[in-house]
């Protein structure tokens, strides 16, 4: 007697869970065994594979299968919520390689590295048949504004204004002074509020101020 695939009452499941519970169908009582040659009413599967019920009627021997799977609820972690960015810096999100769904950005596109240069809010959802998981990150280009920039030093011990103090907005500053005749008086890369002016003659100096992140330039008199 040959076996006959049909019907098909066992269907091919995800289970988001740890096991799965089969109830046999009614239409393969009485005469039915599992394909472990058992006969329990209810089947408790743990592991993915392939499945069946043999069913015994008047003329052949009917197979019932399914495929089951397991799948866990997707989760998704993109970092810091909000990242500000300097001039010309990208912001690179890599997603775990453990991230099991569909993946789909608020960009429409679905790729696992992005790539960010402009400011805006961007989310990315990961998708599966357990459910949806999803994660937001901000990201702002950073701007000084109005800063503070003093006009003026007095290297005399009095406690006032005894430094070339600037607004601590600034970051990774580059700073140059010239003298009246437009020579390259002191340089610094690095500036960290610390020029005093004690090696230079009383006078009125020009600078040039750039900030390492914006790349903005601030000139003045000093």
């Amino acid at each position: 007697m040959q076996p006959k695939v049909n019907p098909d009452y066992l269907k091919d499941t995800v289970v988001c869970g740890d096991q799965l519970v089969v109830k046999v169908p009614q239409h393969y009582k009485p005469s039915y065994v599992w394909y472990d040659h058992s006969n329990q009413e209810y089947k408790i599967i743990s592991s993915p594979g392939r499945y069946w019920i043999e069913f015994q009627d008047a003329h052949c021997t009917i197979i019932d299968d399914m495929n089951i799977s397991f799948a866990t609820l997707p989760f998704i972690d993109i970092g810091e919520d909000k990242v500000v960015l300097c001039k010309d810096e990208v912001l690179e999100i890599v997603l775990d390689q453990t991230v099991n769904g569909t993946i789909l950005w608020s960009d429409s596109t679905s790729e696992k590295n992005k790539a960010i240069i402009n400011a805006g809010v961007y989310t990315v959802s990961v998708k599966n048949d357990c459910g949806i998981a999803w994660d937001t990150v901000k990201v702002e280009q950073k701007k000084l504004g109005e800063v503070l920039i003093p006009n003026v030093i007095t290297s005399n011990e009095d406690r006032f204004n005894e430094k070339f103090v600037i607004d601590e907005r600034f970051t990774d500053v580059t700073l140059q002074l010239y003298n009246r005749y437009g020579r390259l008086v002191w340089k610094t890369e690095h500036y960290e509020n610390d020029f005093s002016g004690k090696n230079l003659s009383s006078g009125v100096y020009y600078y040039l101020l750039k900030d390492g992140c914006t790349q903005e330039e601030y000139k003045g008199w000093l």
